[in-house]
């Protein structure tokens, strides 16, 4: 239900917008852009998977990112972010981790993701405030 009311939602959008003008657009970027985009994902993928393995360490890192990997596709597919749910379950049917281990683990990285959120505001708050910008 939610994939199709995605799709709606796509369609209706698209039907505003003149489509020849955003594949213009999206032609005359910098190539470099997409690389650099491209290798961003990538590394954070990686970094996803590092700190996953930190947590669940009899996993080898090759297998923890197909998990990761897996589970962005489908966070990135489902609408607000609930494809997140899908990590416990991958990482059950994978490698055998307890939903409470892996639904336990995914709490704490949310923390600790909105912790960081929360230093890096409140240091570019410091940063601004220091150089009174």
């Amino acid at each position: 239900l939610s994939f199709l009311a995605s799709l709606l939602l796509i369609w209706f959008l698209l039907s505003l917008v003149d489509l020849q003008q955003i594949l213009i657009r999206i032609i005359g970027i910098n190539p470099f852009i997409y690389i650099f985009t491209l290798f961003l994902y990538f590394l954070s993928l990686f970094v996803k998977s590092s700190r996953m393995i930190c947590r669940f360490p009899d996993i080898n890192y090759t297998d923890m990112l197909k998990v990761i990997s897996i589970n962005q596709l489908i966070n990135r597919t489902f609408p607000l972010r609930t494809g997140e749910l899908s990590l416990p379950l991958i990482l059950k049917r994978t490698n055998n981790i307890p939903y409470s281990e892996s639904t336990s683990t995914l709490i704490l990285i949310r923390i600790l993701d909105v912790l960081s959120l929360l230093i890096s505001c409140f240091s570019f708050l410091i940063v601004m405030y220091l150089l009174r910008i």
